[in-house]
């Protein structure tokens, strides 16, 4: 093949094609030898190799079932709510057993929290999250101000916060915030509309002003000189790709073709190549490629549902992070909540359904539904609290705990983002694998 030959291929997505296939064939090095040792086992000795590896078994039949899920979801969207405070804004960090809040705070986990309201009333428009909704915009509007070149950022030290960053990845998740309730209420007056429009878009030029002229972001803002500052970080390049191009997807925006898709393209171009194959090259269980996990799957699977020609490539970036996560970073076996990975592993799953590729379905989705049924089980109150001696030992009536869910089964700190990550899981199991009541895969 020559580059004469492909008209109607640009030379950056030429590029963007090679850099995939690299990161998709780079694999694991010792896969090829697992393979081969588990051939000559017995299936026993090959279930008891598994549970040693963190590893799924692919045969396995669901133990959750979409009316423990509904449960759990109807709790957490309680707990969010109940711990919105009067301005708009999140009790940061509750611990139950104390009854004691935390003074700590942290503006991108609030924005997160912000966000969780707009998924949560996409999964179930409500009256509870549209005023809460309203509520937290409001929040955020008050403590925003809009620079001509540079947009609009938020300035959470406003509020005498300990954290006074001006960082990409608060005005991505507020950005995600606006895209998804805007998504969840097609009949807005046009009014509110025109409103959440208007500040979306400032927030929008915040992340391109921060974008670097090689394609990644500058982490926050410098409030003197309004340009970008700080080193680029796989958590907020992904909270920034995941805002601009579901705005591009959901969203008939002006700027969406000729400036956010762009923007996006370069952006994933780069971050995927930083991210998952120089960080993995480096480092088979990167930290980098850990925080750029389920950003990157959320924002490549809605490119490649977006654009199929141009998105496809990348469904191989999904999977190879997929396995990663289950075979190297072992998510089964992480001792502190991992809902963030479902969230990516769900979009894997789904591809894998739509393009009917039967071993990977079953390895994720039994991957999911160990890790899912261990982290409802550490949800206050929740479907499955009995499985927790911590939980059970401390029955509560609190409404500001119930339905909050812990990082570790004998830690009693409910943090907001917590809560945020695995409610969102929760939905994305619901509309994808647990579509109805059955104790068999669909």
């Amino acid at each position: 093949m020559t580059l004469h030959r492909l008209p109607r291929l640009s030379l950056v997505v030429f590029s963007m094609l090679l850099l995939i296939l690299a990161v998709s064939f780079s694999g694991c090095s010792s896969c090829k030898q697992e393979k081969q040792d588990t051939k000559t086992m017995t299936k026993e000795e090959r279930k008891e190799w598994r549970k040693k590896k963190g590893r799924p078994d692919p045969d396995c039949q669901p133990t959750l079932t979409r009316s423990i899920l509904e449960e759990s979801m109807k709790l957490g969207r309680q707990f969010m709510i109940n711990n919105q405070k009067p301005a708009g804004n999140f009790n940061y960090e509750y611990n139950f057993i104390d009854k004691k809040q935390s003074t700590d705070d942290n503006a991108v986990r609030q924005a997160g929290a912000f966000w969780s309201l707009a998924l949560l009333h996409l999964h179930q428009p409500g009256e509870d999250t549209r005023a809460a909704f309203w509520k937290s915009f409001d929040f955020w509007q008050k403590i925003s101000t809009t620079h001509p070149e540079t947009g609009t950022y938020a300035d959470y030290a406003k509020l005498g916060s300990r954290d006074k960053r001006i960082s990409l990845g608060t005005m991505a998740l507020i950005s995600l915030a606006i895209i998804d309730f805007l998504r969840a209420e097609p009949n807005l007056d046009e009014e509110k509309k025109t409103l959440l429009t208007k500040s979306l878009e400032g927030y929008l030029q915040f992340i391109l002003t921060m974008q670097t002229p090689k394609g990644r972001f500058a982490s926050a803002m410098n409030p003197t000189t309004f340009k970008g500052s700080g080193s680029p970080n796989p958590y907020a390049d992904g909270e920034a790709l995941l805002a601009l191009i579901k705005t591009v997807k959901y969203l008939n925006l002006e700027k969406a073709k000729s400036h956010y898709l762009p923007a996006f393209e370069k952006g994933l171009a780069r971050a995927v190549k930083v991210y998952v194959d120089k960080a993995l090259k480096k480092d088979k269980d990167s930290d980098k490629t850990k925080g750029f996990f389920q950003w990157s799957i959320m924002a490549m699977w809605e490119y490649q549902d977006y654009d199929d020609v141009k998105g496809k490539p990348y469904r191989k970036v999904i999977r190879r992070l997929a396995y990663w996560m289950i075979d190297v970073h072992r998510t089964i076996k992480r001792g502190k909540n991992t809902a963030y990975a479902q969230e990516g592993i769900i979009h894997a799953y789904q591809i894998a359904k739509a393009t009917g590729n039967t071993k990977d379905m079953k390895y994720f989705r039994c991957t999911i539904d160990k890790v899912m049924h261990k982290l409802t089980s550490w949800q206050v109150m929740g479907p499955l609290y009995k499985e927790v001696d911590m939980l059970v030992e401390n029955k509560t009536d609190d409404p500001i705990a119930i339905g909050g869910v812990v990082n570790h089964h004998k830690e009693p700190g409910l943090r907001i983002d917590v809560t945020q990550h695995q409610m969102h899981a929760v939905s994305l199991a619901l509309r994808y694998l647990y579509t109805k009541e059955s104790k068999t895969w669909p």
